[in-house]
């Protein structure tokens, strides 16, 4: 039985150092995951069996005489501990913090396959992989909104599903243009009135600023806008409070040959140089029988951009009329400065130049114009038993019998997954003095099993010896 026993151990042993070796030859692996063997002992041999006491014969109870058979590999567990995150500083490159694995997509769509390793990359058609396989995730709507609670599917990076480009940022019209700055109250007034700038032809501004402004074709063109100061008035409110205020007269200037921006008007400010909004009166609208005239100021004005006309009305240039809203709420009148555009939308179209990888999963272009857009967002996949499942090569795993199924993708960092690190790589498990260690016991194991054959073996010699 010795040498039964002693070959079981030898079996055991080796299919430890197996185990051992393989850690060892994926230490450097992105995202491995160690494994370690367990024994148990073989069902054994009894002799004689266990008695209880008896008080007839005064005697005390014996224990069964058993010799085991040997030993077995009970169990091959992966430890699935996370390795340690490196950066990399590849665009691309994607760690887990925590828990969850990326979902890849097989040969077959819907057939997912399971991995911890981000070293990803685009292929030529725009598809994010890893080893050849499909990394999966949500795409965007037409409107930029990702559904999180549908299937996921293979991320493309340059095609949307219906075979639109996302390579190329579509162009937005201008719609709004926010004006800061102060304009200079030391300037000489022109006009009469409120509402009167006099004779413009002849009068300089005293500030101006230029708006680039897009329309729906992405062509770009600067609106010029002048600044008049006219004229310092004593008004009053509906109640017939009394205020002090001074108008400036805005314009815009034509901005290009065939294209015509058009619009004017008033600001108010008051004594001490802020924007007055609302509706005033040239005298107390109170008094009995008054008939004041009405002034009303806004913090915002509309330009107007249209395409000039031929002598029979057709247009010069290919663009449709459209109206940008300027927002002078943060203009003010104090001695000195000067006024610009803080911000405004619309712009020309763009190509995309890069991209970037969110905690979430949101993948994010970013595109010659300077412009953003979402291109995609990586799902994860968790486990009841993450250590059921089954290992298939290339670093992927499947989905067993232990592990609990695959019910469909969640947001990184949800669902007990972790986030995620953009230029970076989750490291294999494997602790190299702890394997040297467990390879050092096998071989000593391995040692003694082949001595007690050795010696099984000069045992029956003897007796051998003994008959002949």
């Amino acid at each position: 039985m010795s040498v039964y026993a002693a070959l079981t151990a030898l079996n055991a042993q080796q299919t430890k150092l197996d185990v051992i070796g393989n850690n060892l030859a994926n230490v450097s692996t992105v995202a491995y995951k160690s494994q370690s063997a367990t024994f148990s002992d073989l069902l054994s041999q009894t002799l004689s069996s266990s008695s209880a006491a008896s008080t007839t014969s005064n005697t005390g109870g014996t224990n069964a005489k058993q010799i085991g058979l040997g030993v077995s590999v009970a169990a091959i567990s992966t430890n699935v501990t996370s390795g340690s995150i490196t950066s990399t500083g590849v665009d691309t490159d994607v760690a887990i913090n925590g828990g969850g694995y990326f979902i890849v997509e097989g040969d077959t769509t819907g057939s997912y396959y399971f991995t911890r390793a981000g070293n990803f990359g685009v292929d030529a058609e725009g598809n994010l992989n890893v080893n050849g396989y499909k990394v999966c995730g949500w795409e965007p709507d037409a409107d930029q909104v990702i559904d999180t609670e549908a299937a996921v599917s293979g991320i493309n990076l340059f095609y949307n599903a219906d075979g639109s480009s996302k390579q190329v940022i579509a162009p937005e019209k201008t719609t709004t243009a926010t004006m800061d700055g102060t304009l200079d109250s030391t300037t000489e007034a022109q006009g009469d009135s409120v509402f009167d700038i006099g004779a413009t032809t002849d009068v300089d501004a005293d500030a101006s600023a230029t708006i680039s402004v897009y329309d729906a074709l992405g062509n770009e063109y600067d609106v010029g806008v002048d600044y008049t100061k006219c004229y310092s008035a004593t008004v009053y409110d509906k109640d017939g409070t009394a205020t002090d205020l001074t108008t400036v007269y805005w314009e815009a200037s034509d901005s290009a040959d065939n294209v015509n921006a058009s619009g004017s008007g008033y600001l108010a400010f008051d004594s001490t140089g802020k924007l007055l909004t609302g509706t005033y009166y040239s005298s107390d609208p109170t008094v009995t029988g008054a008939t004041p005239e009405t002034y009303t100021f806004a913090k915002t004005y509309d330009i107007s951009m249209t395409a000039a006309t031929d002598a029979n009305g057709n247009k010069l240039v290919n663009i449709d009329d459209f109206t940008v809203s300027m927002d002078v709420s943060a203009v003010s009148l104090y001695t000195e400065g000067s006024i610009s555009v803080d911000s405004s939308d619309g712009y020309a179209s763009g190509t995309l130049s890069s991209y970037s990888i969110g905690s979430d999963g949101t993948i994010t272009g970013v595109y010659s114009n300077n412009k953003t857009q979402v291109l995609a967002q990586i799902g994860l996949a968790t486990f009841n038993n993450a250590g059921g499942l089954d290992k298939v090569g290339t670093s992927l795993y499947a989905a067993s019998a232990n592990s609990g199924s695959y019910d469909g993708a969640v947001v990184a960092g949800s669902g007990g997954s972790g986030s995620l690190t953009a230029g970076a790589l989750e490291a294999s498990n494997v602790d190299l003095s702890s394997q040297f260690a467990e390879m050092m016991v096998a071989e000593r194991a391995y040692q003694a099993a082949s001595k007690l054959i050795t010696v099984s073996d000069d045992m029956m010699q003897t007796v051998i010896n003994m008959v002949s």
